[in-house]
């Protein structure tokens, strides 16, 4: 369930100081608001007590710890609240650094009439105009590899003066090699503690680590790996749609599936070419409905919730219901990373926890209903029925026969329960886990290309294939078998949709060759006028004239030209628009074309608007 974990899921690099801060922060505030909150109840509990005659009481140390557990929530969860407005930057574009290297290269590069006459504003790329690049972002980038190289240097010559000094100490008053390496790793670590991050090591520069861009994407691996994962939704919409078989309820649902991840793919590549704020939003809120879909479609497969049912329409809305709020609360005021995170990890987690136990105990979950003992006789008559459907697949048997089968048995178990069926399952369930270690042990990019993130992209790509073979068989299963077959009297709207598909297809051809025989049909015209003004014929006689005068010879040539005059007329009446040309020999080698615009016809559709050349 590669697509269950989503192609960009909100990582925890945005949020690194989040924890630190509210954890600092909640204990020493929930302490104090405690009290001041006791300083400024009790006197009045005490005069409640006077005015009513009651004797004076404290509160007991419970109720106080209980009250400060609670105050301590309320100060956290407001903590949570306010702290990503403060933490969005990272230590990287915080840092002064950061900050006089992109003024200075804005100043100088980006505007006009620079300042000291030494530099000129310049023009972009192609290339980089074309993926919305701008000057300052070009400053910004260039400005995040200049401090992370000055920070590279400036510890590489630390390291060798420290090793310089120990060299001439030993030099002196000879060591042993173990203790002039102790010598240098402390002169190293001592010098490199009065350092801050940005002037010793890689740091992350507005929420991501410094990559070397290429063709003006930001993260090149991540781009292709993301392209790696829509190539594979792509083959899996198409092998959905010929190896489902068409028995099987959850055949377009699965389709709707996999369409949505090509979705979520697309702005998966498009957000790591350019990571923009319309850009993001769209990628995170694509793999929010790669996980809220997977939920859906894996709830119904477990739990047997067959399309067209009540059951089916309202978990549906739900869903449906649940992503728009979702997408609406993120889309309001800041963006909240780490709302976006927990969500879409509590969905995931509870999609591979029902699968989870499938693996391990299938019988956990409905059954076929064993109350009516001829059910499964129907369930495969209706199979048997040819279907309408433009989404139609022959139920695959194992013997390679393409007719449903009969099952011989009332006592039918649920698919994919037995041995390799379930281990692959595991399997796939054990990878997607450790896939997302990946995304929780966040490192630099290794050579500034290659970071724990595209890592997790490029592992994706064969998960998600073992996951939609594992689901074809799982469907070929539950049909050829009859555990769960599709009831057309349940799946209305679905056939119903499948028949407007099938008919705006024909129509759609309809109209295809309609204009094709329009374009032939015009072309010959024009061939056919050329022709007779090469030959000199002057067009003015018609043909019924000239047949009349030439007998016998002129009558057959009138019929040649009618004929031809039928034929194009027919053409034209079964593709619905069109023109018909006729030749009609008259007397004195004189001849008449007559070209009929099918668009003026009458009621019959024959008699045109006739045009004597």
């Amino acid at each position: 369930m590669s697509a269950v974990a989503g192609p960009s899921k909100p990582t925890f690099r945005h949020h690194r100081s989040l924890v630190d801060l509210s954890s600092s922060s909640s204990s020493s505030s929930a302490a104090a608001l405690d009290i001041m909150v006791s300083s400024s109840l009790a006197p009045a509990i005490n005069q409640f007590d006077r005015a009513h005659g009651l004797p004076r009481r404290r509160l007991s140390t419970k109720h106080r710890s209980s009250r400060s557990t609670l105050t301590t929530l309320i100060i956290t969860l407001i903590a949570l609240l306010f702290v990503p407005t403060a933490v969005f930057a990272s230590q990287g574009d915080r840092s002064p650094e950061y900050h006089l290297c992109v003024s200075s290269c804005v100043a100088d590069v980006c505007r006009d009439h620079v300042d000291d006459g030494t530099m000129y504003a310049h023009r972009l790329p192609f290339i980089l105009r074309v993926t919305r690049w701008t000057c300052e972002d070009d400053c910004k980038y260039h400005c995040t590899h200049r401090i992370t190289n000055d920070a590279v240097e400036r510890v590489h010559k630390i390291k060798q003066d420290a090793k310089v000094e120990v060299d001439s100490l030993a030099a002196a008053q000879p060591i042993t090699p173990m203790v002039k390496a102790e010598r240098i790793k402390g002169l190293v670590e001592s010098q490199l503690s009065a350092l801050r991050n940005v002037q010793k090591q890689m740091v992350q520069y507005h929420g991501k680590w410094v990559f070397i861009r290429f063709l003006g994407a930001q993260e090149p691996l991540s781009v292709l790996f993301s392209l790696m994962n829509l190539r594979i939704h792509g083959k899996a919409l198409f092998m959905m749609r010929k190896q489902l078989p068409d028995a099987f309820p959850l055949k377009l649902v699965y389709i709707v599936y996999s369409i949505i991840g090509i979705n979520a793919w697309i702005w998966s590549a498009v957000f790591h070419t350019r990571d923009k704020n319309c850009t993001e939003k769209l990628d995170y809120f694509s793999a929010g409905s790669v996980i809220m879909s997977a939920f859906f479609f894996s709830a119904c497969r477990l739990f047997r919730i067959a399309p067209g049912s009540d059951r089916f329409t309202l978990f549906r809305r739900v869903c449906i219901g649940a992503l728009l709020l979702h997408i609406l609360y993120l889309s309001v005021g800041r963006f909240d990373y780490a709302y976006n995170m927990a969500a879409n990890v509590v969905v995931g987690l509870i999609h591979t926890v029902l699968w989870a136990v499938y693996s391990v105990r299938p019988t956990t979950f409905p059954s076929n209903p064993l109350v009516d003992r001829t059910a499964y006789s129907r369930a495969a008559m209706r199979a048997s029925k040819p279907s309408l459907s433009a989404l139609s697949t022959p139920t695959p048997l194992s013997n390679g026969a393409a007719t449903p089968p009969v099952p011989v048995s009332t006592n039918i178990g649920p698919p994919s329960t037995h041995a390799q069926q379930r281990r692959r399952l595991q399997l796939i369930l054990a990878l997607m886990s450790a896939s997302v270690l990946l995304e929780l042990l966040d490192f630099p990019p290794i050579l500034r290309i290659l970071d724990a993130h595209a890592l997790w992209h490029l592992a994706t790509v064969p998960i998600t294939k073992m996951w939609y073979d594992w689901l074809v068989n799982d469907a070929q299963e539950c049909v050829s078998t009859g555990w769960w077959l599709s009831d057309r009297t349940a799946s209305g709207q679905q056939g119903e949709l499948a028949s407007r598909v099938e008919q705006l297809s024909e129509k759609l051809k309809g109209r295809a060759a309609s204009l094709a025989q329009n374009i032939e049909l015009n072309a010959l015209t024009a061939r056919l006028n050329e022709l007779a003004n090469k030959a000199g014929f002057s067009g003015r006689g018609n043909g019924d004239e000239g047949n009349a005068q030439n007998g016998e010879a002129g009558l057959a040539r009138h019929r040649f030209g009618s004929e031809m005059e039928e034929q194009a007329v027919g053409k034209v009446g079964q593709g619905g628009v069109g023109a018909s040309s006729s030749i009609g020999f008259g007397a004195s080698g004189y001849s008449s074309l007559t070209d009929r615009d099918a668009s003026h016809s009458g009621s019959h559709g024959v008699n045109g608007k006739a045009k004597d050349w």
